[in-house]
């Protein structure tokens, strides 16, 4: 069979971006559709979707299309995506198009290449290439330092729950797990909801609460776990560490358990939470060495933050 004779079909699939976009003081996580062709394996497009915008599935689909229309490449005669959604959505543009719904691994491992290659370009960063401002991270080292030492994990299991509310950065009804008691990793989770805290580990549709982060997470981890170059700003701002065991991270997940970016306002939530956290332990540690504990609201003042603790949860 000549190529002109080859029946052709072409495959799409949109992928999360695990690769953070900045355009001046916004930062998003895009999403990528590709589109490729089979039997050639030709790679026709490969588009960042800026969730700001109403670009659509369908939308990018119509705009490869001109590679056909303008008589570049020849017209498919299917297209298969990996969703009934994604296939519902191109249907309406298709102009008689077959679409099918199947797994598209040739996609899949393209899209795989293309995350590891630009993961390689990195270097991971607790300054996030200047956003994160030095005085921020060097409070959230110093407040990591003390949470190692004082070690509430020691006393406390990640099922007993600390309510949470930091009115003025819009924390209102979480809830505090202290991870480590069962000998993993050790530090601080802090859901958004204890509905969050319960589906933890489940992926959920992305919800349209004002705060996108399911749980944010401050913990600690061995050195050799941590990037060099990571290792390398700790070195040079002679940031504190508790231990060879005590190197603190900071991340975020959303309801899909997708990684979110994180700001200095989410260094400086774990940063005072933490640091409020260490005082309700020392005064009321008592409450997590019985079975059944007394009812305890207490707020503390970090600077210009009032965080309240309710327990247990």
């Amino acid at each position: 069979m000549s190529p002109s004779d080859e029946i052709i079909e072409w495959l799409g699939a949109r992928y999360p971006v695990a690769t953070i976009i900045r355009e001046g003081d916004e930062r998003f996580q895009p999403d990528a559709v590709l589109w490729m062709e089979i039997p050639t394996r030709f790679l026709i497009s490969a588009t960042l979707i800026d969730p700001r915008k109403a670009v659509s599935f369908a939308d990018v689909f119509l705009e490869a299309m001109e590679q056909v229309n303008t008589g570049l490449r020849p017209r498919p005669a299917s297209i298969r995506v990996p969703s009934e959604g994604l296939a519902k959505e191109l249907r309406r543009v298709t102009a008689g198009i077959p679409v099918t719904v199947a797994p598209v691994p040739e996609l899949d491992r393209v899209f795989a290449d293309l995350e590891e290659k630009t993961a390689a370009d990195m270097q991971p960063s607790y300054l996030d290439d200047g956003n994160i401002p030095l005085n921020v991270a060097a409070e959230f080292f110093e407040a990591a330092q003390s949470l190692f030492y004082a070690a509430p994990w020691t006393v406390i299991q990640d099922h007993q729950l600390v309510g949470v509310d930091i009115p003025k950065v819009r924390v209102k009804g979480a809830c505090l797990s202290v991870i480590g008691n069962a000998g993993e990793s050790s530090g601080l989770l802090l859901f958004r909801s204890l509905e969050d805290y319960l589906s933890f580990g489940t992926r959920r549709a992305k919800g349209r609460a004002r705060d996108r982060f399911s749980v944010r997470s401050m913990s600690f981890g061995p050195r050799k776990e941590l990037p060099t170059s990571m290792m390398r700003e700790i070195k040079e701002h002679h940031w504190p560490i508790a231990g060879p065991q005590a190197y603190p991270t900071l991340f975020g997940l959303d309801r899909a358990m997708e990684p979110l970016p994180i700001t200095a306002r989410d260094y400086r939530i774990m940063t005072k939470l933490s640091k409020a956290f260490l005082i309700f332990f020392r005064d009321y540690r008592s409450i997590f060495e019985t079975d059944r504990p007394d009812n305890i609201q207490r707020s503390f003042i970090e600077d210009d933050l009032i965080v309240t603790f309710t327990a247990p949860f």
